[in-house]
């Protein structure tokens, strides 16, 4: 099967949150989240950008089992996806949520300091 670039962007990302969710054993993976994931030109590289949800240890502990899981989750993409050569995966931070949760929690800080 022919993929362009973006519906084979959308399809490692589902199939990565699937295998996250319903097929690892470890539970800390349910924690990881995939929001985007992003080819290189020539398909040959897929930086897959994670979140995790957790405590400031959780994080690192899951981070430690994700980076563990990938020659894993790699072999479920080759199962999942129908494609000649399935990308190397090059997992990348999504420090979008955590600059957000930063912010807010700034604000908060302002909001309690103009009170007093």
């Amino acid at each position: 099967m022919k993929y362009k670039k973006e519906s084979l962007e959308k399809a490692i990302q589902r199939s990565l949150n699937d295998v996250l969710q319903n097929e690892c054993e470890d539970p800390r993976l349910s924690y990881v989240y995939i929001p985007k994931v992003i080819l290189s030109n020539d398909l040959s590289v897929a930086n897959v950008y994670y979140t995790i949800s957790g405590t400031n240890e959780e994080i690192l502990n899951t981070k430690k089992v994700l980076f563990a899981a990938l020659p894993f989750l790699k072999r479920k993409l080759v199962i999942d996806i129908n494609t000649r050569k399935v990308p190397e995966l090059k997992l990348k931070e999504d420090k979008g949520e955590s600059n957000a949760r930063k912010v807010e929690e700034i604000l908060n800080k302002l909001k309690d300091e103009s009170k007093n």
